[in-house]
């Protein structure tokens, strides 16, 4: 995730996506947009956009230096 915000996929790499995807977030994310997110959504060949409502980013509901690293 660090690496994709330091270089996020072009446009280009995104249409060559050829699997299907989902792109999902919660109505009260804080850490991406609904603009962005439709943004990857129109770019991908084939994808899909889910909204839930009520519904905030997960990892807000964790403490990070608990969560595994590579």
């Amino acid at each position: 995730m660090q690496q994709l915000a330091k270089h996020p996929l072009t446009n280009d790499e995104l249409g060559n996506i050829s699997c299907d995807v989902r792109i999902a977030l919660g109505d009260r994310d804080h850490m991406v947009t609904l603009e962005e997110s439709a943004h990857t959504y129109t770019a991908l060949s084939n994808a899909s956009l889910l909204v839930m409502p009520e519904t905030p980013h997960l990892l807000k509901k964790y403490h990070i230096h608990i969560l595994p690293k590579k």
